[in-house]
């Protein structure tokens, strides 16, 4: 009888959803039968996807108060984790006038931005910790 623990390293590049883990003691001649963990566990140790971007890099827009967004995912069960979400734009963290989500980050400027390029870096992290950042440029052409 009592508490066994042991770590394990889950090597890179390996990704599970849903998995059910299970123990085996032994100890020289002895052995007890193998146990079942309660829950089921999800691993990633791949980083996460930032799938689409808007406006697209390079593209011009004749908006000075244009949509950007983001879209990403993770590849697995563990999910993106909205609050290490974030975004900047022209290097300003404007996260806290942005919409988060599990699957998108938007933002929509309060004040018409200056015609020129605009650089924008989102920051996404799953729920294992695992970060991706996409950093790209539009421009902003209205006259």
């Amino acid at each position: 009888p009592g508490t066994y623990s042991t770590k394990y390293t889950v090597p890179d590049g390996i990704n599970f959803s849903r998995t059910t883990i299970y123990g085996h003691l032994a100890v020289g001649a002895s052995e007890a039968p193998r146990a079942e963990a309660p829950q089921l566990v999800a691993v990633a140790t791949t980083r996460p996807q930032i799938i689409d971007i808007a406006p697209a890099n390079g593209q011009t827009v004749n908006n000075n108060k244009p949509s950007i967004y983001a879209t990403y995912r993770s590849l697995t069960d563990v999910g993106i984790n909205p609050s290490s979400v974030r975004i900047e734009v022209n290097g300003l963290d404007v996260t806290a006038s942005s919409t988060r989500t599990e699957q998108f980050i938007t933002y929509s400027p309060g004040a018409a931005l200056a015609d020129g390029s605009v650089t924008v870096t989102v920051t996404i992290a799953d729920n294992a910790g695992n970060q991706q950042k996409r950093t790209w440029s539009f421009t902003i052409r209205t006259h």
